[in-house]
């Protein structure tokens, strides 16, 4: 995590055996000891409210060659994306 300086992550969760996510471009490391991030979230999308119902989550870094996982993210108005399936690749 240090050694992050910018770029396209995507948040997601489990959610009664549903992955929801979104892409996230604000975020930033806070401290390695403990490791602590931040991450910000608008207060009307359907992941903040799973993030508040949850309290644990998964931050996934993106190369530039993952783009269409950020784009799959990134669609639809609520800026949440669910698929349904424990482990399971969005793509």
């Amino acid at each position: 995590m240090g050694c992050f300086a910018t770029g396209v992550t995507i948040i997601t969760l489990d959610l009664e055996g549903e992955v929801h996510g979104m892409t996230a471009n604000a975020f930033a490391s806070v401290s390695l000891d403990p490791m602590l991030v931040l991450v910000c979230v608008d207060h009307s999308t359907r992941t903040h409210d799973h993030l508040h119902a949850k309290k644990r989550f998964g931050i996934n870094v993106l190369c530039q060659d993952q783009r269409a996982i950020s784009d799959y993210y990134a669609s639809s108005g609520a800026h949440s994306r669910t698929r349904r399936g424990r482990g399971r690749s969005a793509l």
